[in-house]
């Protein structure tokens, strides 16, 4: 995922749409994904415990996510 399509994805107002962007990158989501994929974009900001598992460890985070927070790493665990 990138900034292009983080800021796409985020615009989306149904599965559909998030879909389509998916696919625009080369990237596949069911509409189950997809749908869940809109409830966590439009949940807060704060992790959950179990999300902070999931990225938890040494990575190189870019630094446009470092801008958008919790928000992209929610949606990255359907993407990759």
């Amino acid at each position: 995922m990138n900034e292009e399509m983080f800021k796409k994805l985020k615009a989306a107002k149904s599965a559909e749409e998030m879909i389509a962007v998916a696919r625009e990158y080369g990237k596949e989501l069911t509409k189950e994904q997809a749908e869940e994929m809109l409830t966590l974009a439009n949940e807060g900001n704060e992790l959950s415990d179990d999300e902070l598992d999931e990225v938890a460890g040494g990575i190189n985070v870019p630094d446009w996510v470092k801008k958008y927070g919790p928000e992209v790493l929610k949606l990255m665990k359907y993407l990759f």
